[in-house]
């Protein structure tokens, strides 16, 4: 990993990168960081999903999330690692 200090988010900070994921506005180090903190979790990662999706719901309101939500997203997750450009 290219960063030079690892970060253990906070469920919100979690959150806070999972909207910019769905909004697609999420850098490379961010993805690697949300990727990192994923990997590290002790929940199961349909969980941790199903987490972020019920909060990122509540805060972009349902009708905006539903617009941005797709499946694939944590397809891409459960499916091994992405590859992102540097």
């Amino acid at each position: 990993m290219d960063m030079d200090v690892i970060t253990i988010l906070k469920f919100e900070e979690m959150i806070s990168l999972y909207i910019k994921i769905l909004k697609k506005t999420i850098t490379d180090t961010e993805l690697e960081l949300f990727k990192y903190n994923l990997d590290i979790s002790c929940c199961v990662p349909h969980a941790i999903f199903f987490n972020l999706n019920s909060e990122a719901k509540k805060r972009l309101g349902k009708k905006e999330w539903s617009k941005l939500y797709s499946p694939d997203i944590e397809r891409e997750f459960h499916s091994g690692p992405i590859e992102t450009k540097s």
